[in-house]
């Protein structure tokens, strides 16, 4: 991009001296500023003395919440909460004084799919990881997709979910990292924000948040983001910058300037909080804070594992549609296995995936019930190279006859 002079805009080379910059503020902030703490509490609230002694669950759910108790709330709003529950609860109709939304924010699984298992891993390098095609007709009864085992957090023991035999759970949504649980609302999720009574969320056609009964107001994939819901208190702030984000912030600049072993320190506090095994480098055959097997990372992986963390670590708090632009692979044809699953195609754009919540589940018409887990295009969307920038509104050029509009449009 070059402006009316022809000269360009941006640099043509690379300058590692911004990293240099950028590491050293985000590393002066941390230490510096002592007031300002990781979120790490224990699973009655109050804060723990350690990492090993936190709550994973209840750690995360609090880091990221505008509370005048939250440590690591570096830059917020004091004009306005978070107004967004409506389109993070379920519709839930049909259940007397339920707590009821839109059921809005549509989470496709290309984003379900990038966070962890319970070992930390990625879905594809775990062996348990109960996994499908749309084809394998077999796997499509109620003992193959689903189970009705309560499952519990691995380190504090918390509930994430109570199933039972009219409410079964797909074994997909069993031993993932804690964030998963903080992040979505899944099929037949109990739904654990109305502590005066217990229900579970049913997004399939005639479910009680399923098309049929609530019109537009039900997730087209079948999973709803939840993450900033809480279950009491209150939250009278807007979060725009939080601590997590500046040891992020640290940890991408080091792996960018090739300083591995610091990236990874600052990703494994964050992991470590969030009850997910560390990494080790270089053969580190230590334990992590929790007393878990590190897993082993190559150092050309460490600043695609950087950018995986930020994607969860921040999800829903309006960083991915910058940071994937910022990285240059909004655009990516075929998926890297870090920032977009590598069965996805089209980085930003492509098919968007979800489950079947168009079946009838209530009718023996459309064969076998399980048919609600498969896989489905609910959504194709279209991303080119000129949607890393918005156009520049004609009206201004035309006021300032040296504007040159941005490339593509």
């Amino acid at each position: 991009m070059k402006n009316s002079k022809g000269e360009y805009l941006f640099p043509q080379s690379r300058d590692d001296s911004k990293w240099e910059k950028a590491k050293q503020a985000a590393k002066d902030f941390i230490d510096n500023n002592p007031g300002f703490q990781l979120v790490f509490r224990g699973a009655d609230g109050a804060n723990a003395a350690t990492i090993a002694g936190s709550d994973p669950y209840y750690s995360v759910s609090e880091s990221f919440l505008g509370r005048s108790t939250n440590e690591e709330m570096i830059f917020y709003s004091t004009r306005n909460g978070w107004n967004m529950y409506y389109y993070l609860r379920p519709k839930h109709s049909g259940i007397t004084d339920a707590q009821s939304g839109g059921g809005a924010l549509t989470v496709p699984l290309q984003f379900v799919d990038l966070f962890f298992t319970n070992k930390g891993l990625k879905i594809e390098d775990d062996s348990n990881y109960f996994n499908y095609t749309n084809d394998e007709e077999d796997k499509f009864t109620a003992r193959n997709m689903t189970s009705v085992d309560t499952y519990k957090d691995i380190y504090s023991g918390y509930a994430y979910f109570i199933p039972t035999s009219s409410y079964r759970i797909m074994k997909q949504f069993y031993n993932r990292e804690p964030r998963f649980y903080v992040n979505f609302t899944f099929q037949n999720r109990r739904w654990d924000f109305d502590e005066s009574k217990t229900y579970y969320t049913d997004f399939s056609l005639n479910g009680n948040s399923g098309q049929a009964k609530n019109g537009h107001d039900y997730p087209k994939s079948g999973v709803l983001a939840r993450k900033k819901l809480y279950k009491s208190g209150s939250v009278p702030y807007n979060i725009y910058i939080r601590l997590t984000e500046i040891y992020l912030n640290y940890a991408e600049a080091c792996a960018e300037l090739g300083e591995y072993q610091n990236a990874i320190n600052a990703v494994n506090l964050i992991r470590a909080r969030a009850g997910v095994a560390e990494y080790g480098l270089n053969g580190d055959a230590s334990l992590g804070a929790r007393g878990e097997t590190r897993i082993a990372l190559a150092d050309n992986d460490v600043l695609n594992a950087v950018r995986r963390e930020r994607l969860i670590e921040l999800a829903y708090e309006n960083q991915h549609y910058f940071d994937v632009r910022r990285w240059g692979v909004a655009g990516m044809a075929q998926g890297d296995g870090w920032i977009y699953p590598t069965w996805h195609q089209g980085g930003e754009g492509g098919d968007m995936s979800g489950f079947n919540v168009l079946v009838d589940m209530s009718s023996t018409a459309t064969g076998n019930t399980m048919y609600f887990y498969k896989r489905r295009t609910w959504e194709s969307r279209i991303f080119t190279d000129r949607m890393n920038l918005f156009p520049i509104p004609q009206s201004e050029i035309n006021v300032n006859k040296n504007m040159v509009q941005n490339t593509g449009w």
